[in-house]
């Protein structure tokens, strides 16, 4: 048996697992069984701004329905000047991480119109 001879019946094995590589790698992918970094580092930022927008909204409705007793219905509309307002006063304020502060805003100010 010559060297020819082995890497003539040796080819379809390995064209084969170069396939399912990339078929695994794919699937691994498109399911989200892997993450790339990228991804993940977006995940962690929207899930911070999320929990950060939920505090945010908490924090206001308590302000607007207990202290100025007003009904939250008052904020609905597009642009409703009271809710942008009430999401800029109380967005928490992150002493290293001042990117999230326009999300968390704009999250918050969604999340306090009224559904």
């Amino acid at each position: 048996m010559n060297v020819q001879d082995t890497l003539t019946r040796l080819k379809p094995v390995v064209a084969g697992a170069i396939g399912g590589i990339v078929v695994a790698a794919i699937v691994a992918f498109s399911l989200n069984w892997v993450y790339t970094a990228g991804a993940m580092a977006e995940n962690v930022h929207q899930a911070k701004v999320q929990t950060l927008a939920q505090v945010c909204e908490a924090n206001a409705e308590k302000f607007w329905t207990q202290t100025k007793n007003m009904k939250m219905a008052k904020l609905e509309g597009w642009d409703n000047e009271n809710r942008s307002e009430l999401a800029k006063q109380f967005t928490p304020q992150l002493p290293n991480d001042a990117s999230f502060h326009e999300d968390v805003v704009d999250a918050c100010d969604d999340a306090l119109q009224p559904a």
